[in-house]
């Protein structure tokens, strides 16, 4: 069990994007707590934050967090994973996902990105993303983002490349918190390998919970950092 925290305040919030994303993505659930100083990385860049920070990462961005927390774990007060597989357990699933992966980068650097986003959010798993007032805007930020920097992202923070953090939970001695999309079953059925672990679904959601209900978000980080450390 993850040991009692220092109480210190006030607290810095690192959040980390997930793949083809941007610090821009936080803008609504930061806006929601003003009480906290806000950091942020761009993936694939390393992690930079002050002490005492409580990371929070989307996705990609998730293992990114836990990546951040094993190489400072002093550094770090607690973990707010959103949306985010922490692993592939077996070298046959990484085989088969690295696989994929190329064929993602073949197509971006063939087609070229806007038609990679094109076809990157007709998944089934951005379905009610897509129904989102905007997401128009926000993939056509993303039809913007340079191919090298989303082959780095996956290349460094992809499931088939990092740690598998789910044979690691037993390890993080602060408090870790998960977020999902009460839509995205996918998800739904990943986080019960969390067992007793702290979990929530996010209302209205589905995988990109942060911008489909940045307001469910944003209170439950703030109940989060009342619970252990208000």
């Amino acid at each position: 069990m993850p040991s009692s925290p220092k109480k210190c305040s006030p607290f810095n919030i690192h959040f980390f994007h997930g793949f083809l994303g941007s610090p821009s993505d936080w803008g609504s659930v930061t806006s929601q707590l003003p009480s906290f100083t806000h950091t942020f990385s761009h993936l694939p860049e390393q992690a930079d934050f002050p002490d005492n920070s409580i990371l929070v990462g989307y996705s990609m961005g998730g293992r990114a967090a836990l990546e951040a927390y094993f190489a400072a774990p002093s550094k770090v007060a607690g973990l707010i994973l959103l949306s985010s597989n922490l692993g592939l357990r077996s070298r046959k699933e990484r085989i088969q996902r690295q696989q994929e992966e190329e064929r993602w980068i073949e197509h971006m650097t063939v087609k070229g990105m806007p038609a990679f986003i094109d076809w990157w959010y007709e998944l089934p798993i951005f379905r009610s993303f897509k129904a989102h007032n905007n997401f128009q805007s926000i993939a056509q930020q993303r039809k913007t983002l340079s191919s090298d920097v989303a082959i780095d992202q996956l290349r460094t923070y992809s499931i088939s490349r990092t740690t598998n953090y789910w044979e690691k939970l037993s390890e993080i001695t602060i408090p870790i918190f998960f977020l999902f999309g009460e839509n995205d079953t996918k998800y739904s059925a990943i986080y019960k390998k969390c067992g007793s672990m702290q979990k929530r679904f996010i209302p209205s959601s589905g995988h990109v919970l942060h911008i489909e209900n940045p307001q469910a978000c944003s209170a439950y980080i703030n109940q989060f950092i009342e619970v252990h450390y208000g």
